[in-house]
């Protein structure tokens, strides 16, 4: 193999994402893949063990090669082309073999689709020319090599869309094509691996990386820039170089310069199994992220019942796939650190935490009422019992008038006797009588101006 591509459809599934994995656990077209997550860190790997079904957070299957045979798809060695193109001023198009499908499903009930691709030219230009029609997977049209359809029984115009989306179906589970693009112009994200002839010419490697991380037709000018080169274009190794973008990954690698066998036998195997699953891992978060966009409209940024299963969907999300890292080796971390920069994934993460900062402010602004809310009862609480406290005081002072003004009559009759005479006389118990009233009257006015004081204060702290 002197070159290979992975072109991806993203998809969301309806309802269970477990639907998907039994499905294709028990459907004869497909066979379980297992990811090989032997340089991933522990805290990684464990939510990627398919053995544990219980735990597990993601599964991956590839189709059978009887599958294909079966359903009538083109095999492993057979060819496909696409519409008619130009290159280098000739008629192209641009013929391919599928290699294989891979289905990746994860428990954010987001789905990638790997569609494995292999060109008959491992000239970089022709490749990128290949990849920049052939990404538009909704739109340009894919068929075999002799002119019969890609998929038997079908319309004649076909898509590696309409083969995903056939093969979905047959899983009996709904899914939706997850695109950021408007319908028929989808561009798929791409992972491509070419070997190259020769020593490596920086120049020329740039100019070549330049056309395949941006899948570029020869139609586009090259034109440098040593800002954007330094971040998105680096050397692995003396003979491993690497062109990221926010579009496709492609790698070039020279076998010639002495490490050949490595590079064809355990280079070609990692770049199929740990690259490959990496990248997937990254497209996973960007599409959960655009997701998460998707479900807090304007019109929801103040329900409040909404924005807290948000925060908590988002919580459960970033604890089970969101890492600073996923391995202390360093050609696959750089790798993760660069592909992650090149999707943005911080900036979408800022964009996807604005309804939290909604969130808060809700939750200030609803405490900030309850405790108005708090105060206005309080307050009305209080006036009601001062002024049931005053009727209370009214009721209190007429009685107590009347039973001390008696109290005084028969204490003045038991005390005549014992008295003397001129101490109990008719005219010093009116006295004693008059007295017990103004200091009655006068407890009464004392606590008429507390409580009119009281609600005067309550006020002027409002």
């Amino acid at each position: 193999m002197d070159n290979c591509s992975y072109f991806f459809v993203p998809m969301y599934i309806e309802g269970d994402w477990r639907r998907v994995t039994s499905g294709t656990q028990t459907s004869r077209d497909w066979d379980r893949l297992d990811v090989e997550v032997r340089y991933m860190l522990k805290y990684v790997a464990d939510k990627l063990n398919m053995d544990d079904q219980e735990n597990c957070l993601c599964t991956a299957s590839v189709l059978r090669p009887a599958a294909c045979e079966e359903l009538g798809l083109p095999g492993p060695e057979e060819l496909c082309c696409i519409g008619t193109h130009q290159f280098g001023g000739q008629p192209e198009n641009f013929p391919f073999c599928l290699k294989n499908i891979r289905l990746y499903c994860f428990d954010t009930t987001v789905c990638v689709m790997a569609i494995k691709v292999e060109f008959v030219r491992s000239d970089p230009r022709w490749i990128a020319t290949a990849q920049y029609y052939l990404k538009k997977l909704g739109r340009e049209p894919v068929r075999r090599a002799n002119g019969s359809a890609l998929i038997p029984g079908r319309p004649q115009v076909q898509t590696l869309y309409d083969l995903a989306g056939m093969l979905m179906e047959r899983l009996g589970v709904p899914v939706h094509p997850f695109f950021h693009c408007s319908p028929g112009i989808e561009r798929a994200n791409v992972l491509s691996l070419t070997h190259m002839p020769g020593e490596k010419d920086p120049e020329q490697m740039r100019r070549d990386l330049y056309y395949l991380r941006r899948c570029q037709s020869e139609g586009f000018l090259y034109q440098p820039d040593e800002v954007k080169e330094q971040r998105e274009v680096y050397d692995s190794s003396a003979d491993v170089a690497w062109g990221i973008s926010a579009e496709a990954a492609a790698c070039l690698v020279f076998p010639e310069m002495g490490r050949g066998d490595f590079i064809k036998r355990i280079f070609v195997h990692n770049f199929d199994s740990q690259y490959l699953f990496t990248y997937v891992l990254l497209l996973h978060q960007k599409y959960v992220l655009y997701l998460f966009l998707t479900r807090i409209g304007v019109g929801r940024y103040n329900d409040l019942k909404a924005l807290e299963e948000y925060r908590q969907q988002l919580y459960e999300f970033e604890t089970n796939h969101v890492f600073t890292t996923i391995t202390e080796v360093d050609q696959y971390d750089r790798f993760y650190r660069n592909v992650g920069r090149a999707f943005a994934l911080y900036d979408m993460y800022k964009d996807v935490r604005e309804p939290i900062v909604s969130l808060r402010e809700l939750q200030r602004e609803k405490q900030e009422e309850e405790r108005k809310q708090q105060e206005e009862a309080q307050k009305q609480r209080e006036e009601r019992m001062n002024n049931a406290l005053a009727l209370l005081s009214i009721l209190t002072v007429f009685s107590a008038l009347t039973d001390g003004v008696a109290f005084i009559e028969q204490a003045f009759g038991l005390l005549q006797g014992i008295l003397p005479a001129a101490l109990c006389t008719a005219e010093a118990m009116v006295w004693w009588q008059r007295g017990y009233v103004v200091l009655v009257v006068l407890a009464f006015l004392m606590l008429m101006r507390s409580l009119l004081f009281g609600k005067r204060k309550g006020e002027t702290r409002k």
